[in-house]
């Protein structure tokens, strides 16, 4: 396709542009996830974890949230909804759902941001074998399943792929959501000068596009009407009360947001441990 292979993708802080390999956190065959900072270290340590347990709301008596501090990390979506279940975000918008306004901040749950990501499917003109390493590493998981009882006795399909589907099948109904389906989908790839408007305006509509979305809980200047945090990873107007994860963001890098999540979570960490 032309396209020149990059190394390493996301360590220059700029776009790639080109083809390379997903980056991963993997050291010596062993993967290492976030779960790590707290597996590692909640022994001894004063972490108490709680399974199957739902954050609804904060509750707030005056402007307090707690005695000493509450963290929201639950994400770009997560965090934002929290607060608003909780009275904190924009007044018009939290009381028209019946929620009393605590604190007036319209910056809560917007400035949602995300990596483009555009799919294209090709079909090669000669049949060629992209995925052969899977025979070397799959042979052994495909025995011990066909040994299994319960696997044989599995209904099994074939299944459809939706980018194989034709108007000829009239009986296949598709089935999306807003955020997480693709709004236009293609068999053929569209014809030069065809909807190159149309899905240019959906591609950058403030939407989440891909698997990075972050902004939402932004923090920003005082002077800036949409920022939630102060430079602190404060809640502004509540005390106690911080955010930390990738909706804290008031621009979304240009790589992968993993690493900067883990720096945000290291400095909230710092933050703390210094009363700032």
């Amino acid at each position: 396709m032309g396209l020149p292979l990059i190394p390493d993708m996301f360590s220059t802080g700029k776009s790639a542009h080109g083809c390379g390999h997903a980056v991963q956190t993997v050291s010596q065959g062993t993967r290492t996830m976030a779960t790590d900072y707290i597996t590692s270290s909640t022994e001894n340590s004063g972490v108490s974890i709680r399974t199957n347990t739902y954050s609804d709301r904060i509750s707030l008596e005056t402007d307090t949230a707690t005695r000493k501090e509450v963290i929201i990390s639950a994400g770009t979506y997560g965090s934002p909804a929290v607060l608003l279940r909780s009275g904190i975000g924009s007044k018009q918008e939290v009381e028209k759902l019946g929620i009393q306004s605590q604190v007036d901040l319209p910056g809560v749950g917007k400035n949602l941001m995300d990596h483009l990501v555009v799919l294209s499917f090709y079909e090669v003109s000669k049949p060629a074998l992209t995925n052969g390493h899977l025979i070397w590493h799959l042979g052994g998981k495909d025995k011990s399943l066909a040994d299994s009882p319960l696997w044989n006795s599995a209904p099994r399909t074939k299944g459809l792929d939706p980018m194989g589907l034709s108007p000829t099948q009239p009986q296949v109904e598709f089935w999306n959501t807003e955020c997480y389906s693709p709004r236009y989908m293609f068999r053929d790839f569209p014809p030069d000068g065809k909807y190159a408007f149309a899905m240019a305006t959906e591609f950058f509509a403030p939407r989440s596009r891909g698997y990075h979305p972050a902004g939402t809980c932004k923090m920003g200047r005082p002077d800036d009407p949409l920022a939630v945090l102060d430079e602190n990873l404060k809640v502004r107007g509540i005390t106690g009360l911080r955010v930390a994860d990738a909706s804290v963001m008031p621009f979304l890098v240009e790589g992968h947001p993993q690493m900067p999540v883990y720096g945000i979570a290291e400095k909230a960490a710092d933050l703390i441990i210094s009363g700032k």
